[in-house]
């Protein structure tokens, strides 16, 4: 996720300017929205940060109530995989060995992938913790 600074702040002994983007890793956990900034490029520079982020409302994370899960099935091909039919006329080592790549076939086509899509108001403003602070202080 992109943030933009509103302010300039020095961080690890490093001057960000206001308006300078920094990005963050994101994660959902009940209907919020958890990001953490590890690094911020400088230039050609990495200067490695331990923030983490806040909404207004005093609590970690950015409020998203509008976050919806979608699972998706690939429902064509297990289906096609599962309405195959395979004939047991001769039991050898072969076709037992054929048999069971098929279910693992089955079983991996038949995992469902969950979709997550989040909306957030571009310019909400947040607040960001300097977990390397001794202060622990908010801005």
């Amino acid at each position: 996720m992109k943030l933009v600074l509103q302010d300039s702040v020095t961080l690890a002994g490093q001057l960000f300017f206001k308006g300078h983007a920094i990005f963050g890793i994101c994660q959902l956990m009940n209907q919020r929205l958890l990001l953490n900034i590890k690094n911020i490029r400088l230039g050609t520079s990495i200067v490695p940060v331990d923030l983490t982020v806040y909404s207004l409302d005093g609590m970690e994370a950015i409020y998203a109530p509008e976050a919806v899960f979608r699972d998706a099935v690939s429902g064509g091909t297990d289906n096609a995989l599962q309405n195959m039919q395979f004939l047991n006329i001769d039991q050898s080592i072969g076709l037992q060995a054929a048999g069971a790549g098929i279910k693992t076939a089955k079983n991996l086509f038949s995992k469902k992938v969950r979709t997550i899509k989040i909306k957030l108001e571009a310019g909400q403003p947040v607040l960001r913790r300097n977990n390397k602070s001794n202060q622990q202080n908010f801005s």
